[in-house]
């Protein structure tokens, strides 16, 4: 065999060899976007399921609700935060009364109403 046999059969070799890592890649590539999608579908699905299930049992157990609520509470980040959004909404509350009560003691020049 020549030199320039030996090199064209290398390089015969080496092509097929690429094709053959490139398919691969392709095909795994193809296989890890399916088993993506699936999971996140199943995933989500099975996060909702979840969630209902705890949900109804909540509603039918006492001792599980107030387990929760007592936990939930334990967490002071989440009772300043509480804080906040009762005195954000009782503000709002206050401010329409007060905004109530001037539009009635400006009809018919009545003040006290």
């Amino acid at each position: 065999m020549s030199n320039a046999d030996l090199i064209s059969m290398m390089s015969t070799y080496l092509t097929y060899t690429s094709i053959i890592i490139a398919a691969i890649t392709l095909i795994l590539a193809a296989m890890t976007i399916w088993i993506t999608i699936r999971f996140n579908r199943d995933g989500k699905k099975l996060i909702q399921e979840s969630a209902n299930n705890f949900l109804d049992k909540i509603s039918k157990d006492e001792n599980l609700r107030n387990d929760l609520i007592n936990k939930i509470l334990a967490n002071r980040n989440f009772i300043q935060e509480f804080e906040k959004m009762v005195d954000i909404h009782i503000r709002n509350k206050i401010n329409m009364t007060t905004e109530d009560k001037k539009e009635k003691s400006n009809i018919g020049g009545l003040d006290n109403v």
